[in-house]
C-alpha cells in the first residue's frame, strides 16, 4: 500500500497527544490463548505508560482494549467510521474506551460503508503506533493490512509465536517473520523488544 495522510481525523473521549503508541491487532475468531495474551500485553504495556491502539473488532481488538482499561491505562480505538459503532455488540466497549482514552475515524456520518475504509482504519492504527504487534493471524486476515503499512512506514512489528496445533495461525506467523517482524513467545519478550526500539526514537 502506498503512504497517504488523512486531511481530517474525527474524535470522540479524551484529547491525547498520541504519543508512545503500541497497536495491538489480530484475528476477530481468536482463541481464548490469544485473547489471554492480548490482555496481559496490553495491561502490562497500559501500565508502563504505552497508549494502546487497536480497532474494536471483536477478538484480538477487543481484548487489547479491555486490558488496557482493567489495568487503569489509556487506549485508542481506530474504527472505519463514526458515530455508529461498528460492531454494534461493542457499544458498551466503546463508552468505556471514550472514558479511557478515545475513538477516531476518517470517516464521520458515511453513507456509503464499504471494506475498503476497514483497510484504511488499518492503516491508522499503523501510522499511530511506534510498535505493531500482531497476535493471531493468518497469512490473509485483516491484521496483514495494518502490518504492510507498518512495514511500508519502517515501524517495528512483533509477531506473537501462535500455538503449533492451528495451521491458519502458523502459516500467518511464517509470513510475517519472513518479511522482517520480530519474534516474540511472551509478555517479557515483548516488552524487551519494545524498550530496547524504544531507545532509537
Amino acid at each position: 500500500p502506498r503512504k497517504r495522510t488523512p486531511t481530517m481525523l474525527f474524535s470522540q473521549g479524551e484529547k491525547l497527544d498520541f504519543k508512545n503508541c503500541v497497536a495491538i491487532v489480530g484475528t476477530r475468531n481468536c482463541s481464548s490463548k490469544g485473547d489471554v495474551f492480548a490482555r496481559k500485553l496490553s495491561g502490562k504495556l497500559a501500565k508502563d505508560g504505552f497508549l494502546i491502539v487497536s480497532g474494536l473488532a471483536r477478538g484480538i481488538d477487543r481484548s487489547a482494549h479491555i486490558g488496557a482499561i482493567e489495568a487503569g491505562g489509556k487506549t485508542i480505538a481506530v474504527v472505519a467510521w463514526l458515530p455508529e459503532i461498528y460492531p454494534a455488540e461493542h457499544n458498551a466497549l466503546a463508552e468505556d474506551i471514550k472514558k479511557s482514552g478515545c475513538i477516531i475515524s476518517e470517516h464521520f456520518l458515511e453513507s456509503k460503508k464499504s471494506k475498503y475504509l476497514f483497510i484504511k482504519r488499518n492503516q491508522i492504527i499503523s501510522a499511530l503506533s511506534d510498535f505493531v504487534i500482531v497476535i493471531e493471524s493468518g497469512p490473509t486476515g485483516g491484521a496483514n493490512y495494518a502490518v504492510d503499512y507498518a512495514h511500508k512506514l519502517s515501524k517495528t512489528v512483533i509477531a506473537i509465536k501462535p500455538d503449533s496445533k492451528n495451521t491458519e495461525f502458523v502459516n500467518g506467523f511464517k509470513k510475517f517473520i519472513e518479511n522482517g517482524a520480530e519474534v516474540a513467545d511472551s509478555v517479557s519478550k515483548v516488552v524487551k523488544i519494545i524498550k530496547k526500539g524504544a531507545e532509537t526514537y
